[in-house]
C-alpha cells in the first residue's frame, strides 16, 4: 500500500507538473525507499541524504502524532510545507507509521515563495 501510495502520488504530480517533480519517497520510522528521482538531479545527491531526509520526516510525522495537532479543530492534517532556497518538500502522513515526501522545485509556488521569503525578511529584519 505504501509504495503504491506513493506511486500515485508521482504518476499524478508528473501529470500536472511534469519537471517540477524533483523526487518522491516513503519514509516510516527506522526505513524509507525512493520512489522517484529526476534524472538530472541524480549526481546532487550524496550518499546518505535521504537518510537524513527520512529522518527529518520521521521526527516532524512523529511530533504532529504526539502533539495531538492532527485531532485539532483545524481538521485532519494533510500535509506539512518545508520551503527551502530552491525547492519545497511536501510531507503527506499517509499512515500512522509513515508517509510519503515529495520535493518539488521553488517554481511550483512561485507566488507562495515570495510571501513566504517576504514574511521571513520581515521576521529577521533583512532588507530587500
Amino acid at each position: 500500500m505504501k509504495r503504491d501510495a506513493a506511486r500515485t502520488l508521482t504518476r499524478y504530480c508528473r501529470e500536472r507538473l511534469d519537471r517540477q517533480l524533483r523526487a518522491v519517497f516513503v519514509y516510516e520510522r527506522d526505513s524509507h525507499e525512493v520512489m522517484h528521482m529526476r534524472e538530472d538531479l541524480r549526481s546532487e545527491y550524496e550518499t546518505g541524504d535521504f537518510d537524513r531526509f527520512a529522518a527529518a520526516a520521521w521526527d516532524i510525522h512523529e511530533s504532529l502524532h504526539t502533539s495531538g495537532m492532527n485531532q485539532s479543530t483545524l481538521g485532519r492534517q494533510l500535509s506539512t510545507v518545508q520551503v527551502f532556497e530552491n525547492a519545497y518538500a511536501f510531507q503527506f502522513p499517509g499512515w500512522e507509521g509513515g508517509g510519503v515526501v515529495a520535493t518539488f522545485d521553488r517554481t511550483v509556488g512561485t507566488q507562495l515563495h515570495s510571501f513566504i521569503e517576504n514574511c521571513w525578511r520581515e521576521i529577521v529584519g533583512e532588507q530587500q
